[in-house]
């Protein structure tokens, strides 16, 4: 059976009142976004300036793999065969991160944003940064 729709009948359809949620809800969306900044960057006062070179680091995490066995269960006259699996250690690994060079603004509001290296030497401490 194929669904349809329990207004009109049709098996696709955009009904008046699913139309206008639909709009209502993209409005909303759009609000959200607009009320709370989430397009906007961080701003605030500069507070300090700093470089850190291009590095790679090295860090080690556990490893895991599922060890599975096979189980039979019997209920009444029959049997049913299933897999049983569970995630066990399997040791370390090693992971290297690459940390890209940074040209550091740190803002009043806790934030800190890699510029730049132009905007970098711009910038003095005091600056407001992200507000226009």
């Amino acid at each position: 059976m194929i669904p349809v729709c329990h207004r009109c009948h049709r098996v696709r359809c955009i009904c008046q009142s699913r139309a206008v949620t639909a709009v209502i809800a993209v409005l909303a969306a759009v609000a959200l976004l607009a009320g709370c900044g989430g397009l906007a960057g961080p701003q605030g006062t500069v507070t300090g300036k700093e470089h850190d070179d291009a590095r790679t680091t090295w860090r080690t995490e556990p490893k895991t793999r599922q060890d599975c066995t096979l189980k039979t269960r019997r209920i009444g006259k029959s049997t049913t065969t299933y897999r049983d699996c569970r995630t066990v250690p399997d040791g370390t690994r090693r992971v290297h991160e690459v940390h890209p060079e940074c040209w550091e603004l740190e803002l009043d509001t806790g934030d800190e944003v890699c510029v730049s290296e132009d905007v970098w030497n711009a910038t003095a401490i005091g600056d407001e940064y992200g507000t226009r």
